[in-house]
């Protein structure tokens, strides 16, 4: 009997100290539900063709950043992870004139997304004065010449 006694405290005491680390937190963890916030430059811009400075860029905030995707006419051409206050900036190579939609899809851990598209249009290229004065240089020349060869014949 005097064992019984012996093993009846151990037991309550044990079952008093599991007891105080198997408690229900009281804080609970709430879902993030605002998607990602993204800044675009502007939301159509033209550039000229084989333009150097066409560019384009994104500025994308969010707490719990994940990855992005850019798309360029529906096709996928960059997925990359980002982070907070990334300014993601693209430079335009197109070489052919047309009009593109540039859709950035930015996602957060949450598996909350925002999207953002631009609207790109490569123009002609503007017609310089260059050409002009090549052509007139060229009508021009030949009578300033036969003009100088006749003014020689007469001295």
């Amino acid at each position: 009997m005097s064992t019984r006694k012996k093993i009846i405290p151990i037991i309550f005491l044990l079952f008093l100290s599991l007891s105080t680390f198997i408690s229900t937190p009281s804080t609970s963890i709430a879902a993030v539900t605002d998607p990602p916030q993204i800044t675009a430059i502007t939301d159509s811009i033209t550039y000229e063709f084989n333009s150097t400075d066409s560019y384009i860029w994104w500025l994308l905030v969010d707490d719990d950043p994940y990855k992005y995707q850019i798309y360029s006419n529906g096709v996928l051409g960059s997925d990359t992870y980002w982070q907070n206050g990334d300014n993601i900036t693209l430079l335009f190579t197109y070489s052919i004139v047309g009009e593109y939609n540039m859709t950035l899809i930015a996602s957060d851990m949450a598996g909350n997304t925002a999207t953002s598209t631009i609207w790109v249009t490569i123009s002609e290229p503007a017609s310089t004065s260059y050409a002009w004065t090549f052509l007139i240089a060229i009508i021009i020349l030949p009578f300033m010449i036969f003009q100088r060869r006749k003014q020689r014949i007469k001295h």
